[in-house]
């Protein structure tokens, strides 16, 4: 899988950098993290795809025949972990975000304590939708993972959340916490 997924960065840098010769070739102004955010969905798309492919391939026959699409699954959240968090991030510190735009017209407009408060309910409002996220993204792997498994594994469960975090950290998009 891991040879992959190098792959599937390859053929997707490839594939993002034509669309976006395309698309941008003859544009004046181009917002950088429309082309990241592009490369970004494109690389997911194509290694969630290699994921279901590899498995069928590699491991149909094991167990009752459904371990190959639980184990993508499982697989694919980490992978949709590490294209969501980045856009729930984006919707925070974007420079076309409205939670940046009420920063800087707080810092203008008022004084430190509104900027300063401002900055909490943003940072506040961002660490929410991303826990939110995370928890879903397990919560539905492990709904996944634990029918049929736990009787493959001494422990599905770790081992099926350990495949979404080390996904989601291969895209280097780890969550920060301070």
């Amino acid at each position: 899988m891991r040879i992959l997924m190098i792959v599937a960065g390859g053929l997707s840098y490839n594939l993002s950098h034509a669309a976006a010769l395309l698309r941008y070739r003859s544009a004046r102004d181009v917002h950088f993290e429309t082309p990241l955010t592009a490369l970004v969905w494109i690389t997911s798309a194509v290694s969630v795809g290699l994921t279901y492919a590899a498995s069928f391939v590699l491991l149909r026959d094991l167990g009752d025949g459904s371990l190959w699409w639980k184990l993508s699954t499982i697989i694919t959240c980490g992978t949709m972990a590490g294209a969501v968090i980045p856009e729930l991030v984006k919707v925070f510190t974007s420079t076309r975000s409205a939670h940046v735009r009420e920063i800087v017209t707080s810092s203008r407009e008022g004084g430190a304590s509104l900027n300063i408060l401002s900055r909490v309910v943003a940072g506040n409002f961002s660490a929410y939708w991303l826990g939110l996220a995370v928890v879903f993204l397990m919560g539905f792997a492990h709904a996944v993972g634990s029918h049929g498994l736990g009787e493959l594994m001494q422990a599905g469960v770790f081992f099926l959340l350990a495949l979404v975090f080390v996904r989601k950290s291969f895209y280097g998009m780890r969550i920060q916490t301070s």
